[in-house]
């Protein structure tokens, strides 16, 4: 059998910050280099990408993963793909190319079958946190994947129940879900005894590095996360804490705030306890879900999860909101908070994760054994089943 090119489009590795879907892209490549992986089962997977790809973005591809280049600068690639107007190099960039994967809404003009990742709808259930030509710019994007895709792959059966519900047929839609493992694994520097053996509701106890326990929450600062209802709901429980005076012998831990600036509202002047750790490197992160008592994240609406699956894989405890589908869908692996609006409802929640040690541990448990199974290769898999599909799909068409 001869070898089937498939052209993974990388625009997002141009946006800064990538976010998830940046790791979701990045975290493929590798899976896919993998020595079973990209050139196997008849498949060679390719990257093709705009030029002036930032030197950390370029240094994360595998050097067995080769990379097409687009003339034209991320920008002007996505404006001219958006007015219907001719790439420079098109031709040249997809020549033998039999399959595009588009890894986000960000598309291009070709004739080839297509198959596509749609991370999320939520300028549909969230349209307060986008721009009027936002929510146009995506309504454009998902009617024209929803009519050219022979594939669309979600990660959540939230975001499937979503896509159908916005068009796409129902048959069409695969549940493909994302990896846990693109993190270094550490050792946990926090004991595992939150909570337990304190009349007081005891806090956690500093692991073998002596580091002083805190909760961790990770996301991009903007509106939809929540952040500020997060910061209200601390507010609540640290007061609690501080007023029960010397009898809380440990006091309320600090709340570590992770993740880049991305727009949307200032957030005000941080409180006490609080500290803004800002973007991280993998390293630094993998470090904070290690010494972390528990995550925190409380989103109004998420397509997956990233976090969640990150603090599983670590061994950290995980409270989240009902708006997060990765959390929802494996509800006895965290505590899940349902009206996020409501700092009283947060801060028991907290009290609730630190203080209950035996529950907390078998949600911990839970999650490590549900994390295991999401691994990057798993979806590199899955990938390549759906690719393959979308080419007897096409052939059969033809």
């Amino acid at each position: 059998m001869s070898q089937q090119r498939v052209g993974i489009i990388g625009e997002q590795l141009h946006r800064q910050p990538p976010g998830g879907i940046g790791v979701y892209i990045r975290s493929l490549l590798r899976a896919l280099a993998e020595p079973s992986g990209h050139s196997s089962e008849g498949l060679t997977a390719e990257l093709i990408v705009s030029r002036g790809l930032v030197l950390a973005e370029t240094e994360s591809i595998p050097q067995s993963i080769r990379v097409r280049t687009l003339f034209t600068p991320h920008r002007l690639t996505v404006e001219l793909v958006h007015r219907g107007l001719p790439l420079l190099n098109r031709s040249k960039a997809l020549r033998g190319i039999d399959l595009l994967h588009a890894t986000s809404l960000d598309l291009l003009p070709s004739d080839q079958p297509l198959t596509a990742f749609v991370h999320d709808l939520l300028w549909r259930s969230w349209p307060q946190a986008y721009s009027a030509r936002g929510i146009e710019w995506h309504e454009r994007s998902l009617r024209r994947l929803i009519d050219r895709a022979q594939v669309l792959m979600v990660p959540s059966y939230a975001v499937a129940r979503e896509l159908v519900g916005a068009g796409a047929a129902e048959d069409s839609v695969h549940v493909v879900g994302e990896g846990s493992d693109h993190l270094p694994l550490l050792p946990r520097t926090v004991g595992d005894n939150v909570g337990q053996d304190s009349p007081h509701g005891q806090q956690g106890q500093p692991g073998p590095s002596g580091m002083a326990p805190y909760l961790l929450s990770v996301a991009t600062a903007q509106p939809r996360k929540n952040l500020a209802g997060l910061l209200e709901g601390y507010c609540v429980y640290r007061s609690r804490h501080m007023a029960q005076g010397p009898v809380d012998v440990d006091g309320p831990l600090r709340l570590k705030l992770v993740g880049p600036v991305g727009w949307g509202p200032q957030l005000p002047t941080l409180p006490e306890g609080v500290e803004a750790v800002g973007n991280v490197t993998d390293e630094q992160l993998a470090t904070l879900y290690a010494g972390a008592a528990a995550l925190v994240i409380v989103p109004f609406a998420e397509g997956y999860g990233l976090p969640v699956v990150e603090a599983w894989r670590a061994g950290t405890p995980v409270l989240c909101s009902s708006g997060v589908p990765v959390g929802s869908e494996h509800a006895d692996a965290a505590l899940v908070v349902d009206d996020v609006e409501d700092a009283e409802s947060i801060a028991v929640a907290i009290d609730e994760l630190l203080a209950d040690g035996e529950a907390t541990a078998r949600r911990v448990a839970i999650g490590k054994q549900t994390a295991e199974a999401l691994t990057w290769s798993a979806v590199a898999r899955h990938h390549q089943e759906l690719w393959f599909a979308a080419l007897r799909q096409s052939r059969g068409q033809q």
